[in-house]
């Protein structure tokens, strides 16, 4: 079997997460999105997870876990099918910056569903 190039988009990006340990997970469950986005937005618990159709697709969530400061992030730069499973492969950026505010970079998007395993795999940085 070939590969397949999935197309994804994105749910959520940035370096402000109420999760703050790595996590790297493949969410297929409605009530496990919720939970996860719930812990995800604490901080503005106002703001309801994005609309997610789980019969036809299903979550990617790249969090890398605390930085000392919002000079990092997490780019997701592919999800690709094989024959047994789905590699998502993605990029952490960025070093130090003078702003010593703590961050959690992160990186969430939604692509087709699958029932294969899913292997994440960390690129060389950039």
């Amino acid at each position: 079997m070939s590969t397949k190039i999935f197309a994804f988009s994105t749910l959520a990006q940035g370096d402000k997460s109420g999760i703050n340990s790595p996590l790297l997970t493949a969410i297929t469950k409605k009530s496990d999105w919720k939970a996860l986005w719930k812990q995800h937005d604490r901080m503005d618990p106002a703001n309801p997870a994005p609309e997610v159709d789980f019969r036809k697709t299903m979550v990617i969530a790249v969090f890398i876990g605390p930085r000392s400061s919002r000079g990092y992030g997490v780019t997701i730069e592919s999800v690709e099918e094989k024959e047994k499973e789905i590699t998502v492969t993605y990029r952490c950026t960025g070093s130090a910056g003078t702003n010593c505010a703590m961050s959690q970079p992160h990186h969430l998007v939604k692509v087709a569903a699958s029932q294969k395993k899913v292997n994440f795999v960390s690129a060389a940085p950039a």
